[in-house]
Parts: C-alpha cells; structure tokens; sequence
C-alpha cells in the first residue's frame, strides 16, 4: 500500500450564505485574505503621514515665527490675568497649558497679548501647570516682544527655536518612513510624495505672502491691525495691489475669499482699474 502524500497542498477555503445556509466554496476571498495586511499597512503608513505633516506644519510655523522675532521690539508689560486652561487630549483625559494677559505701548497706544512663548507648553497636571504660572502674578511688570508691524504678535519669553525644530524633525520622519518603507516593497508612492510636494509649496506660499504683507505694512501701503478702512482698500487698488486690496477687504467685511474678490472687481471697474 503506496504511503499517503502529507506534504499536499491544502486548498483555500471560503464560506458563504445561500438561501439561509452555510457552505463553503474553495479559493474564496484568498486574495482579500492575502492582501490584508497589505491593506492594513497602508491605512496606517497613510495616518502617519497625515499625522506627520500636521507636526510638520506646527513645526514650520513655530521656526518661522522664531526667526521673524528677530528685529521684534522689547517693552515692558504689565500682567493683568493669569490662570490654567484645560486642553482635552483623549477621551475623559487633559492637558493643561498656562495662561497669562499682559499689557504694554505700542504704536501710540496700549496692545493686548497672551502668549508666553510661540511653542505653548502642556503640563500632565493642573497644580504643575499652576506652578509655572505663579512666576507671572497680576500686577507683575515684565518684559514683552512684539512685532512692530503687529501688535498682537507678542510674546513673553522668545523660546520656541528647539521645539519647533523637534516638530519639524519628527513631522519628516513621520512622512518620510512610510515613503521609504513603500518604495522598497515595491508600492507605488507617487501619490505621497505628491501630496508632500504640494503641502510643502502650500507653506512655502504662505511664507511668501506674510513676508509680503510684513513688507507692506512697513512701508506704509498696508494699514496697521485695526486701522485700514474702504478708502484704503481703494487706494491700494489705485496702486496696483490688488492682492493687499482684497485681503484689507476680507479684514474690514469678514467675508470668504470669493465675495472678497467680487467685490473688489466691482469697485477696481468703478474706478477705472
């Protein structure tokens, strides 16, 4: 008697529901089977490139606006309230950032600020973060930088270079990792690499438009915060700066993008723009 083959290949099963039964049919779903954790993999590397450029972006945001208070002017300021604010993290749990208004002169008269620092600082307790308020109490005259050519960029203590260069360093791990580990199995990441292309131009854009607008403001075409009026929008319309018009125009009417721009037409046409 010839010895049975144990080395046989078993088939695929898969199960499947007719007419209220249970039967099976073989090589069902084997390919889904196969493929998911393939599919897992991806769901999760696309997550943490999501996740990546959101700590990119913070990161960015927070070196540039570092680097921008260089020329910042430094004044004394009077704290005039202090206290901690809950920040929910998950669910049923919180983080707690301290939270300090401080007065002081700029441009003529008295600006308001908030911000400690540009990178705010959590704390896994509300007594820690008590505690490194209580160097700030009312009353307290401290020193505060500000952006001269807007009040309300101010800050207490000019700190953020090393954390926000952490962010960034971490938002590019967490984008470039799940690149990598695609391109070497073979996956197609073009479609990544696009979407990292593209928000890196959307942040090179909005670089260039603050810089812009900072520019403006110091040569006198852009009014200050709180400032500009219909008039200005037309006379920067009558300069050419149809972009400075529009934006002054969604300051002053809050309005979205699109109704900014119609508007700004009609009176560019009305004054022979």
């Amino acid at each position: 008697m010839a010895p049975q083959n144990t080395n046989q290949q078993m088939p695929t099963v898969g199960f499947a529901a007719v007419d209220g039964e249970v039967s099976i049919r073989p090589d069902v779903n084997a390919t889904f089977l196969r493929n998911l954790p393939l599919a897992f993999g991806l769901v999760f590397g696309a997550l943490l490139v999501l996740s990546g450029l959101l700590l990119a972006a913070v990161g960015f945001a927070t070196l540039r606006r570092w680097l921008a208070s260089v020329r910042w002017l430094r004044v004394p300021a009077t704290i005039v309230a202090c206290g901690v604010k809950e920040v929910p993290c998950f669910e049923d749990q919180f983080m707690y950032q301290p939270e300090v208004t401080y007065t002081f002169a700029a441009g003529g008269g008295e600006a308001t600020g908030s911000d400690l620092a540009f990178a705010g600082k959590l704390y896994p307790t509300r007594e820690q973060a008590r505690k490194a308020i209580a160097r700030y109490p009312v009353g307290m005259v401290v020193t505060a930088c500000y952006n001269p050519d807007d009040s309300t960029q101010a800050v207490l203590v000019r700190r953020g270079f090393f954390a926000g260069l952490l962010l960034l360093g971490m938002g590019l791990a967490m984008i470039l990792g799940p690149l990598a580990v695609a391109r070497k199995a073979g996956l197609p990441a073009g479609g990544m690499g696009a979407l990292l292309a593209a928000v890196a131009a959307a942040a090179l854009l909005g670089w260039g438009t603050g810089r812009r607008l900072s520019r403006a403001r110091r040569a006198g075409i852009y009014p200050p915060p709180g400032r500009g009026s219909d008039a200005d929008v037309e006379r920067l319309l009558l300069q050419g700066e149809n972009y400075l018009a529009i934006r002054l125009y969604r300051e002053l009417h809050g309005t979205d993008l699109k109704s900014s721009r119609l508007r700004v037409e009609e009176l560019a046409a009305r004054l022979g723009r």
